[in-house]
């Protein structure tokens, strides 16, 4: 995990007080939880949907720490580590190549150990992004390739302490790929 502490560096006329982000052991900690999934293939449909399917999945991660929030006085989580986490695909399988649609969301999560003065810890807010892919076989070696990346254009948003204090708003921009694989 990482804890940002404010120390003091005396460097001429740059000496003061820093804000200084550093790797931190922890000292014990547990995690428990579960991961359902499911997969279904739909080789039996007519037509074009022969060879789709979904598949789905979800995980429930409860995480017990020392770590103590400078601003509730409540204990934290293990930072990095969503309580709850979804996936689901749905996709086509043919002979001429194949579709794939993923959703991947999770929920809230700490980011950073941060003291009550320097603003309480940081948190990523709940995210979701549906990507797709495409690829089309010309030949049986050579094979064209799209990659959509983040389709509904979701942002990250990271907060301070409080969902109110919004720290940092990060959109990663939808995002196309291209490309051709041939196998000698």
């Amino acid at each position: 995990m990482n804890t940002i502490v404010e120390e003091y560096f005396e460097n001429g006329i740059n000496s003061g007080i820093y804000r200084v982000t550093q790797p931190t052991n922890g000292e014990s900690g547990s995690v428990q939880g579960f991961e359902l999934n499911y997969q279904q293939l739909f080789p039996d449909l007519p037509g074009i949907l022969a060879g789709s399917g979904v598949t789905l999945s979800y995980t429930f991660a409860d995480s017990d720490t020392p770590l103590v929030n400078s601003l509730t006085g409540k204990k934290d989580p293990l930072p990095g580590l969503s309580r709850h986490s979804f996936n689901a695909s749905a996709f086509l399988e043919q002979t001429w190549g194949n579709v794939r649609f993923t959703y991947n969301w999770r929920d809230t999560y700490l980011n950073t150990v941060q003291t009550a003065a320097a603003g309480g810890n940081l948190y990523t807010r709940a995210y979701g992004q549906l990507d797709a892919s495409f690829q089309y076989n010309l030949t049986e070696r050579i094979k064209l390739n799209v990659d959509l990346l983040n389709i509904t254009d979701a942002a990250n948003r990271t907060y301070e302490g409080a969902r109110e204090r919004l720290r940092l708003f990060e959109v990663n921009d939808r995002r196309i790929f291209f490309g051709i694989r041939a196998r000698l």
